[in-house]
């Protein structure tokens, strides 16, 4: 983690604190802790209890159609021990038949064990989909009920409600906390990097392919956002080089981390994207002065003009390293200054301008979930966990250097998967879109280096609306999604299902006219 000391000389005395990678539903904390703020909760106290609304009102809303239908059913005794039914406390509607539970990382220690939430397609398909959210140290659970699971529970004033953009409609899915010491994980955490989460990754999904043995043969596909870009490059490498047992056909990355040095895709561009965005951040001439003062010292603030270029002649210069991230404190700090209430402020989406209530997934008094917590949550999804549960976790506690034989490459994972897809939120200052443009610039792939040509075809979300603009060369899609941030299948639900689609090969980018029509044949992905 990039630690919290500051140049001297500045224009702008920079708040010292150091923000984590990582998805927390609303504004993240300032905090001087390595992990994110909300990972350093002692683990120990009693879980809370929840005073869930009467049965009675589950029979007031009922299904319709397929939202309710489950279209597989699993034979073995370990899954059947897994069914979660279609009934949860505190849900005051019936859901899918889904499948929950831990499953050991190896055979040889069967006290490390990953948690996961299998919830089938309501429809048949011939496809499995892993959600994994980042962090480090984030639970998959954020994906699951705040972003594109069948219910949503974002925050206590509304409550649960369906999904109308669930990707359980297009394909199985399957979210997965890890690594140990995450969510609903059991055992010491013990991974010392993301070679180590990337076997026990793994083994799991060996143990979870006995459990559910209908699943084999399917195709498989990887997705995940924000330091999961990291977690699914080192699982993807480590599949294919085990030989590709489970079939693994593409990968979706979104708003993801893509290099583990992450200059090009905070500092480089700030001021880049300070200048782009003034409007809407209310940032004065003063202000985009101090912006590019701090981008000055450190050469920044002509390298995005001076080298995002289509196509690029040959390797990026290379940049000085930041790694208090000089520039980005500076932007979000001030950016920060024009909210009467700071709390607001909210750099994993800069279009939303009011506070939200409080997430469940961070609504107990430490910042811990009541509602995963109590104990009859954790008896319905069948976890072995005994402490309360938090929505960030710390892990990787004992880190140690990567070997470069061991590190992924982007052109790797690009020319052994079938279909590869990058996607960034317009509205994201944790990272931020240029930088993602300079790292795909950057890599060589099939032959060339980056794109011929800039993503400016138009992308159309999954209700025929404009949406953003990609461009598709060599297996590689890159879209940038208009009015989202970080985590754009929350932001943006009809665009996140929209690239669902494209991954699994049920429609296209650029298409408004939807899978199904017969304008498709004008939107074929490039190859």
């Amino acid at each position: 983690m990039k630690s919290a000391t500051f140049l001297s000389g500045m224009l702008l005395p920079i708040l010292l604190a150091t923000i984590q990678v990582g998805e927390v539903v609303g504004r993240i904390a300032f905090s001087d802790s390595v992990m994110n703020p909300l990972a350093a909760n002692a683990m120990s106290s009693k879980p809370p209890t929840v005073n869930f609304k009467p049965d009675l009102v589950a029979s007031l809303n009922k299904c319709s159609g397929t939202s309710c239908s489950s279209s597989m059913n699993f034979s073995t005794p370990a899954a059947k021990a897994f069914e979660v039914g279609q009934q949860l406390p505190g849900i005051p509607f019936t859901l899918p038949n889904s499948w929950a539970g831990n499953l050991p990382v190896n055979k040889t220690t069967p006290d490390q064990q990953l948690w996961f939430w299998l919830w089938t397609s309501e429809t048949a398909t011939d496809t499995l989909t892993i959600w994994i959210n980042g962090g480090p140290g984030c639970s998959s659970m954020i994906g699951a009920i705040a972003e594109n699971g069948p219910f949503l529970y974002k925050d206590n004033e509304r409550g649960p409600y369906r999904n109308p953009k669930s990707w359980t409609k297009l394909t199985n899915m399957l979210y997965v906390d890890q690594p140990i010491g995450v969510g609903y994980t059991v055992g010491k955490p013990e991974d010392r990097n993301e070679v180590d989460a990337a076997r026990n990754f793994a083994g799991f999904l060996d143990n979870f392919y006995e459990a559910f043995p209908e699943m084999k043969g399917k195709k498989l596909f990887f997705t995940g956002e924000s330091y999961a870009g990291l977690y699914l490059q080192f699982m993807a490498k480590y599949e294919y080089e085990r030989g590709n047992p489970h079939n693994l056909q593409g990968i979706m990355i979104v708003d993801g981390v893509l290099e583990s040095d992450r200059d090009l895709q905070e500092s480089v561009t700030a001021y880049d994207y300070a200048t782009h965005f003034r409007e809407l951040l209310a940032l004065n001439d003063t202000d985009l002065a101090t912006i590019k003062a701090y981008s000055d010292a450190q050469n920044y603030t002509n390298y995005t003009a001076d080298n995002l270029r289509y196509p690029l002649s040959g390797p990026l210069p290379p940049v000085a390293a930041d790694d208090q991230i000089i520039t980005m404190r500076a932007l979000w700090n001030l950016s920060a200054a024009k909210y009467e209430d700071e709390d607001n402020f909210n750099l994993y989406n800069i279009g939303q301008r009011d506070s939200e209530p409080a997430s469940i997934l961070s609504d107990g008094p430490d910042q811990s979930s009541v509602w995963f917590s109590s104990e009859e949550v954790k008896k319905a999804l069948h976890t072995s966990m005994n402490d309360t549960w938090y929505e960030c976790s710390e892990v990787f506690a004992n880190s140690t250097p990567i070997a470069p034989k061991d590190t992924p490459t982007l052109q790797g994972i690009i020319e052994q998967t079938n279909i590869t897809v990058l996607v960034h939120g317009m509205w994201d200052m944790r990272l931020l879109v240029n930088g993602t443009k300079l790292v795909v610039q950057d890599t060589e792939w099939r032959g060339k280096r980056g794109f011929q040509a800039p993503p400016t075809a138009r992308f159309y979300d999954s209700d025929g609306v404009p949406a953003g603009k990609y461009q598709t060369e060599r297996g590689l899609s890159l879209v940038t999604v208009d009015q989202a941030g970080h985590m754009v299948p929350g932001d943006a639900p009809s665009s996140a299902f929209a690239l669902l689609k494209f991954l699994l090969g049920q429609g296209e980018l650029g298409s408004p006219y939807g899978a199904d029509s017969a304008d498709k044949a004008k939107c074929k992905r490039s190859t």
